[in-house]
């Protein structure tokens, strides 16, 4: 039976601004998804953070979500640099990060996931 009921849109991100030295203020992409998005006490779900921040320094702060009413049973992440080609701009570098976390619910019922924050080129 299905007791625990995650919702994905609960991560309250938004989008922020970054990179000053860009002419067009280059945006940070914050995103989230959560599978499965039903399931039972003892279930384990993964929730995976998404960020593209411009540059090579990647974010000045990273404030993952509140995970209340779970218990975060693991943690890894990634860093991935890509440079692309804007005949604007020249050479472009983007910083992928991916974070991901093992929950596993602690009690039943509506659980949500809280935002994350993320500061980059001193905005956010």
């Amino acid at each position: 039976m299905i007791r625990a009921r995650i919702q994905a849109v609960a991560f309250a991100v938004a989008a922020l601004w970054a990179a000053r030295a860009t002419p067009a203020r280059a945006q940070v992409a914050l995103s989230v998804t959560v599978a499965p998005t039903h399931g039972d006490v003892g279930d384990t779900f993964i929730a995976t953070v998404h960020l593209e921040v411009p540059g090579q320094r990647g974010p000045d702060r990273y404030q993952p979500p509140s995970f209340d009413g779970f218990r975060v049973a693991g943690h890894d992440h990634h860093r991935t640099e890509i440079l692309s080609y804007d005949p604007d701009r020249g050479d472009v570098t983007t910083t992928r990060i991916v974070h991901r976390y093992r929950l596993v619910p602690t009690r039943r019922g509506r659980l949500i996931i809280g935002p994350a924050h993320v500061t980059a080129g001193g905005h956010g």
